[in-house]
């Protein structure tokens, strides 16, 4: 009341002094001159804009306009010391035009006494007038009001925002090297700030069927499908799918294992991969630290091929190894051996910097991917290979004959001496030769072979016949099994060599993949007479006619006494036969790629027609042709395309174990540390990290598939790598293109630790080196692997880039926000950043009616501005591999904290008011 009062008695000495200078301008100037018009106007404009500019608010807070201004929230208690021209400003640039009148009227419209009329205008709006604004003489006053503008904010709350805590995943990694095992494994992964785990899965080119374990109790049964060097992927547990193992978790260090269920120890490996766990942190998130590679538990025999990554320049390296072991052991790191024990030894040892520092060289190993061999000595590594092979047998009644003619043959056992006289049915020595084979190719661990027994039924002139298949056995490592098969061949019927061949094309579709070396064997000991039923063919390849055709009326005088050449195609049956086996040929390479060998078996390797027709499947199928009449020269020639077929899919890192005793033992205490002077710094405070990954890329043996991965803009790069599912190949070298490189840089190559790779750890995970990897754009990749420095492999089709980013999880000081009666606002979440409404998700401020908080409207706006910082596109998360994925942080993932402050002042302006009086 005291403060109303005084508020009074300013408001009335104001009245006072400006009528009593009204009196003296008057007395002072009795003349009607336009010079006393115009001083009369501009004293009058002079009045109005001191009261504008001197009154406040709090003056006339009880006056009942403002009251009825604060009860609809157009004027609120911080709006005490604000001036009438500011709070004017505010009504006028938020296009408030009565609002801004109504209040000057209250504060001038009794106490300035115009001489004729005047007007109040700010912009170009007339907010207030009153009388007639006309007359002789016109004065004008003008001020500037700072921080207005129409329609524009002119002050409010702003709110900044930093992230405290994401429910999004983190994720955390236990890597296995390109080949570890050979037994029963544990790996070590440490969870810190767990609240609970989302999901674990498996990824890894895993040997055989396999027990998993969470903590020493069972979490699941699990059998692998892929083969090769291609991965599986083994959901352990998620939200939806087998629960309880996520409880299985602990916070800290979690033991991790597979037990293998095979006989066989050397097919208790994994041929590299990762066990990865998605779990919500109570902490912030940040990149998990280098300096380690703990080694894998293994019970049954030590055989690890890995490596390790010195992300920046090494500065000191220890080791600690606890073993026990039947025979020697030696541990090589890159191209040294550092430690040796004798057979039979139980060791816990711990190798000193000082070591290692006198044994390997610090500046070779900065910054690189280092190749780590755990061994036994003077056990033979063996060799593997990757072969799917298809043995096509022709079975058609003239296998009946004998070798040298066409006279019935003896039938005779793999085991008689007289197998190999010219005597002896054909069919007999055809099946000891598949015999022989077989076990020439599964004689190498990985290698497979499929079986396709073929006939057909007579065709005439004009006529098509579908082969008939006898019999066919899916691939298989079983030597007995697949022997018991080619037992049960007999002799009848024609010959359907194009049914034959596509069968065996459908069997390496269904049954294998590109990461195998894939082969398709054919033989026969006739002409192809028999055509493929053109309904069934699933792709058109041209091929140009073969030249020797001869009609079925001469198919018998085919034997090297007489052969006939047409020119025209498709003439006579044998010709069609012909073009359809060599049309599937190309067929099987094309979608297969597979390697094609064809044998003439017996009188054939004399007749043209036949020549030509197995020639063509050769050639189609980037094969080799081989003929022959004798038994031995048959027998060679089997042994020759077998022996070619382990060559080219020869691979070795098990070892050959006889006597592994059941104790012996690697524990996953074992570990190898290191320090060194990063090249990348660490996530700074306020940042958060994501661990993503690029699409599968690979290819096929005979050379590397590029890939790609895109490092999103406005982030940080904090590591990137390969991931090389190597299987029983070595990982021997990686290479990226991008705008920074200028083409491929080959940053890894194993041969630089040494040419003899049996001796050198394989690399899972190679790191690109980061000042090669471009932010914001593309940056192509490549892996190859091989088994010698020159005898390349290709990579996994499974092959993939991975990295990891940080991003700002805070924003600064956003739009300033007011008070406004009845109004909503609208806030759209771009999820997947294509920059329309479209799979956005809405967030609707206010209600249209009542007024809501500008302090809310400012946090929101600081929630919306740190989602766009966090919510972009990548590569992770995607089991199929594919690319561009959009990495979405949602509204209800994040707690942060605000700071927000009112009265922020517009940056508008400055904004014109002027004063306009008329005179006489």
């Amino acid at each position: 009341m005291k403060g109303f009062l005084l508020s009074m008695d300013a408001m009335v000495a104001v009245g006072v002094l400006l009528m009593l200078a009204a009196f003296l301008s008057v007395v002072a100037i009795s003349s009607h001159s336009p010079e006393a018009a115009y001083r009369r106007g501009y004293i009058a404009g002079k009045d109005v804009l001191n009261l504008l500019k001197n009154t406040r608010m709090d003056d006339i807070w009880d006056r009942p306009l403002v009251r009825d201004y604060i009860s609809l929230g157009y004027v609120a208690e911080d709006d005490r010391n604000l001036t009438v021209l500011d709070m004017v400003g505010r009504f006028w640039s938020s296009g408030n035009m009565s609002f801004a009148g109504n209040l000057t009227e209250e504060v001038v419209g009794s106490l300035v006494d115009a001489p004729s009329g005047f007007q109040i205008v700010m912009g170009s709006d007339v907010i207030y007038e009153r009388g007639i604004p006309s007359g002789p003489v016109l004065s004008k006053l003008d001020t500037v009001a700072s921080g207005y503008s129409k329609e524009q904010v002119v002050s409010g709350y702003s709110t900044k925002a930093f992230l405290t805590r994401m429910a999004k995943a983190a994720s955390r990694y236990a890597y296995f090297g390109g080949f570890e095992g050979e037994g029963n494994m544990t790996k070590r992964i440490s969870l810190t700030g767990l609240d609970r785990v989302l999901e674990a899965r498996l990824e890894a080119d895993v040997s055989g069927q396999f027990a998993f374990y969470i903590n020493g109790r069972p979490a699941g049964s699990y059998t692998p499908f892929a083969a090769g060097t291609a991965r599986d992927v083994f959901v352990i547990c998620n939200q939806t799918y087998q629960v309880g193992f996520c409880s299985l978790f602990a916070e800290g260090s979690n033991e991790l294992g597979l037990n293998f269920t095979a006989a066989n120890i050397s097919s208790s490996h994994v041929g590299g991969g990762f066990i990865r766990v998605a779990y919500n942190s109570s902490e912030p998130i940040t990149a998990e630290a280098d300096g380690r590679y703990d080694f894998p538990g293994v019970s049954g025999f030590m055989n690890v091929y890995s490596s390790f990554a010195i992300p920046g320049n090494l500065r000191s390296l220890s080791a600690h190894l606890h073993y026990k072991n039947s025979y020697s052991t030696y541990l090589r790191i890159g191209n040294a051996t550092v430690h040796q024990s004798i057979a039979g030894s139980s060791v816990e040892a711990d190798i000193s910097n000082a070591t290692l520092y006198a044994l390997l060289n610090y500046t070779a190993l900065s910054n690189a991917t280092v190749p780590v061999r755990l061994g036994t000595e003077a056990l033979q590594i063996v060799g593997g290979g990757n072969a799917d092979v298809i043995l096509i047998t022709d079975v058609s009644g003239s296998m009946s004959s004998r070798l040298d003619s066409s006279s019935t043959g003896v039938d005779r056992s793999c085991s008689d001496p007289n197998l190999y006289s010219p005597s002896t049915k054909r069919i007999s020595l055809a099946k000891c030769l598949d015999k022989e084979f077989i076990n020439n190719v599964l004689n190498y661990t990985g290698n497979r072979v499929g079986l396709v027994a073929y006939s057909g039924v007579p065709s005439y002139v004009g006529a098509r016949s579908v082969t008939i298949i006898r019999s066919s056995y899916a691939l298989s490592s079983s030597k007995t099994n697949l022997e018991s098969q080619i037992n049960s061949y007999t002799a009848d019927g024609s010959t359907g060599i194009c049914g034959a061949i596509r069968q065996a094309r459908i069997m390496l579709l269904q049954q294998s993949n590109l990461s195998r070396n894939r082969f398709i064997v054919v033989m026969s000991d006739g002409l192809a007479n028999v055509q493929c039923d053109p309904d069934t063919a699933d792709q058109n390849v041209t091929v140009g006619c073969i030249n020797y055709v001869c009609p079925w009326s001469w198919y018998m005088t085919c034997y090297g006494r007489n052969d006939c050449l047409y020119t025209s195609c498709g003439e006579y049956v044998s010709d069609l036969a012909s073009y359809d086996a060599i049309n599937d040929s190309c067929r099987a390479r094309n979608q297969t790629n597979s390697t094609v060998y064809s044998i003439g078996f017996g009188p054939v390797a004399t007749c043209g027609v036949s020549n030509a027709t197995l020639s063509g499947i050769a050639s189609c199928g980037n094969g080799s042709f081989y003929a022959g009449s004798d038994p031995q020269a048959l027998r060679s020639i089997y042994l020759n395309i077998s022996q070619a077929i382990v060559n080219l899919s020869y691979h070795a890192q098990t070892v050959e174990i006889t006597d592994v005793l059941a104790n012996n033992t690697l524990y996953n205490d074992s570990y190898i540390a290191y320090e060194y002077d990063p090249l990348v710094p660490a996530p700074q405070y306020g940042e958060i990290t994501f661990d993503l990954d690029g699409p599968a890329f690979g290819g096929a043996v005979t050379s590397p598939q590029p890939g790609y991965f895109f490092v999103p803009e406005n982030s940080t790069l904090l590591s990137a790598s390969l991931l090389s599912y190597s299987g029983q190949y070595w990982t021997d070298r990686a290479a990226i293109n991008n705008t920074l490189t200028g083409g491929w840089n080959q940053f890894f190559r194993l041969w630089d630790f040494g040419a003899n790779y049996t001796l050198l750890g394989d690399p899972f995970e190679v790191r690109i080196p980061p000042s090669l990897v471009e932010v914001g754009g593309n940056n192509s990749v490549r892996l190859d692997t091989a088994v010698a420095p020159a005898e390349t492999k290709g990579g996994s089709p499974d092959d993939r880039a991975a990295f990891s980013i940080s991003r700002k999880a805070y924003v600064g000081y956003g739009d300033v926000f007011p008070r406004s009666a009845g109004s909503t606002r609208t806030i759209w979440y771009d999820i997947d950043q294509d920059g329309d409404a479209d799979g956005s998700t809405q967030l609707v401020i206010g209600n249209g009616a009542d007024a809501w908080d500008p302090a809310t409207d400012s946090l929101d706006d600081a929630l919306e501005r740190l989602l766009d910082g966090l919510n972009f596109y990548g590569d992770s998360g995607s089991d199929d591999g594919s690319a561009s994925n959009p990495v979405d942080v949602r509204v209800d993932d994040v707690r942060f904290e605000s700071g927000s402050i009112t009265r922020v002042p517009g940056m508008w302006g400055p904004a014109r008011l002027e004063v306009r009086v008329w005179s006489k």
